[in-house]
């Protein structure tokens, strides 16, 4: 599955609304492992994990494709997590894929 958002989220404000770009899309799976990779594009604050930077706030706004909640997104689903730039795109390019138990 693979899902391109305009903007990068910034900061790790949670709530109850899906991003627009996540409306239409399922949840991947269930409960299992997954892989989830974050190209980042050139208007994104770079590889900046934490509350402040787009790695975490962009994970926890995937709820709706990982499972969980707004408020507790089931992020530890993410077992294989790779973060790239782009300086070719804009946003953030984000795929999530099915992982073997490891």
């Amino acid at each position: 599955m693979t899902v391109q958002l305009a903007n990068a989220p910034q900061r790790s404000v949670r709530t109850a609304g899906r991003l627009a770009e996540l409306v239409d899309h399922a949840p991947l799976g269930a409960d299992e492992p997954c892989g989830c990779s974050l190209t980042l594009g050139r208007d994104t604050a770079g590889v900046v994990f934490g509350f402040e930077g787009p790695i975490k706030p962009t994970i926890d706004a995937l709820w709706p494709l990982l499972g969980g909640a707004a408020h507790a997104p089931a992020d530890h689903r993410i077992r294989d997590l790779r973060v790239s730039l782009d300086e070719s795109q804009t946003g953030v390019l984000i795929a999530l894929w099915p992982t073997e138990v490891q």
